[in-house]
């Protein structure tokens, strides 16, 4: 079993919880659903509670919230910390790559599993019961992942500069090309943009203009990165690869920029050419489109989408980083269940 409440009252509400094994530091109540179904699923014996950390001032994100001090120094078999990994599991970044009471999610952040494009297919059908599936995402993804594969490795270089110079005490150096707000603009589309013919052909046609233009200003602007080497290391330790990388970027530009474009266009598509096909001159047309539009009103995408994670729990097989973080919960659930037995 497990409960959540809002880390401001929890000095007040010890009493309630005295029935709980673990506190959990989550970074935000989007993060306390993700971690929530992911441990009631590999490990439903334990008993959490689940503490939602939001932004604060001094803070540039909740992450920052939960990795305090403090709380690294504190964490133990009973006070567990979850955050996202950013790039922190693909620099080996400490304390988050090897501390036994860190979790992460090895995919950039919790929105690039609700953005898993296996599900993404499945909750367009689901929403629309298509007379025939005219979009792949699984096949959209590959070749968005391939098209934005070299930028990806000059992000990995830059935020490697970046842990370098934190670690050694220097001035750390953002370089602006590879900014959040840069990567929004190169790597999302806007709602007009989306055009589904030959399965987006067009878009990922788009995506490679900005992402060559991206490419040259950072040429321009450096030379002699030397991306084979860190290609080579990241194929090597982390099996990351070209069709793959949109594990790797930033989800919230995934989720916000491209999939909720998608999802709204290809769904009301699919629905459109449902409705079509039935007869309305006839009794049996006019019932089947009833029985369709009662079907799907209940059937929202935006719920589907935001849910999309259970679909890597479900489909474990096909989300290895899904079974990275249950090899931790397994070796995590070992120990405590020794330490339980122990005492």
């Amino acid at each position: 079993m497990e409960e959540y409440i809002d880390a401001d009252y929890r000095d007040t509400e010890n009493t309630f919880f005295l029935d709980k094994d673990i506190t959990a530091y989550v970074e935000g109540l989007d993060d306390v659903v993700f971690w929530e179904d992911v441990f009631r699923k590999f490990a439903p014996s334990l008993k959490i509670i689940f503490y939602p950390h939001s932004r604060e001032s001094e803070y540039k994100s909740g992450k920052q919230k939960v990795l305090t001090k403090d709380n690294i120094k504190n964490a133990n078999s009973k006070l567990i910390l979850c955050v996202d990994s950013d790039f922190d599991y693909l620099l080996k970044n400490e304390p988050v790559y090897s501390h036994p009471y860190i979790f992460h999610t090895y995919a950039y952040s919790i929105e690039n599993f609700k953005v898993f494009s296996y599900n993404l297919n499945i909750i367009a059908k689901k929403c629309s019961l298509p007379l025939q599936e005219t979009f792949c995402f699984i096949k959209f993804f590959e070749a968005y992942s391939k098209t934005i594969y070299e930028i990806f490795l000059y992000m990995f270089f830059f935020r490697k500069q970046e842990y370098n110079a934190k670690n050694q005490g220097l001035e750390v150096k953002s370089e602006i090309l590879i900014s959040n707000k840069n990567l929004n603009s190169v790597f999302g589309f806007d709602q007009s943009e989306i055009d589904l013919s030959n399965n987006g052909e067009s878009l990922i046609k788009l995506l490679k203009d900005r992402v060559n233009e991206c490419k040259l200003e950072i040429e321009n602007k450096y030379e002699n990165i030397d991306l084979k080497a860190i290609e080579n290391d990241l194929i090597e330790e982390f099996e990351v690869k070209p069709e793959n990388i949109y594990w790797y970027i930033r989800g919230h530009i995934l989720y916000d920029c491209v999939v909720t474009h998608l999802l709204k266009k290809i769904v009301k598509i699919y629905q459109e050419e449902r409705k079509n096909d039935y007869n309305i001159d006839s009794q049996e047309g006019k019932n089947k489109l009833n029985e369709y539009k009662n079907h799907t009103k209940g059937i929202h995408w935006e719920t589907l989408l935001k849910d999309g994670h259970n679909s890597c729990l479900l489909y474990l097989e096909l989300c290895p980083l899904m079974e990275k973080i249950k090899q931790d919960i397994d070796r995590y659930l070992q120990e405590f269940n020794l330490i339980k037995n122990k005492n």
